[in-house]
């Protein structure tokens, strides 16, 4: 029963330290194809551009099929998580008042994208 609680305490560790996108890369890369992987890294290296939103539910599309693969890595998992916060904090932090009607809309297309994902 121990060995079971230090794999759940070890499981929580993860998921929180988890959040830390470049951890998660580094930790799911080896799992990923070459697009994604390179998608991937390009999104961390400009992670403060505008059109990152955009760049992560393209990634995040392409790592539900590996996540969710029969055998699905965890890493990637965690990856897809720490992805999914970093979205939600880019798309509160965008100042929507400033945005024309059509950008509006594209970001709420953008939202709903990311969360049928």
């Amino acid at each position: 029963m121990i060995n079971a609680f230090k794999g759940y305490l070890w499981t929580l560790k993860t998921c929180h330290s988890g959040a830390d996108m470049d951890t998660a890369a580094e930790m799911a890369k080896g799992h990923l194809d070459g697009d994604t992987t390179w998608m991937l890294f390009d999104m961390l290296q400009n992670r403060n551009e505008w059109w990152v939103p955009g760049k992560i539910v393209e990634v995040r599309k392409r790592l539900a099929g590996v996540w969710r693969a029969p055998g699905g890595s965890r890493d990637v998992l965690l990856l897809d998580i720490a992805l999914d916060n970093y979205f939600r904090t880019m798309v509160e932090r965008t100042d929507r008042s400033t945005l024309s009607r059509d950008s509006l809309v594209d970001m709420v297309g953008m939202v709903l994208d990311n969360a049928g994902i």
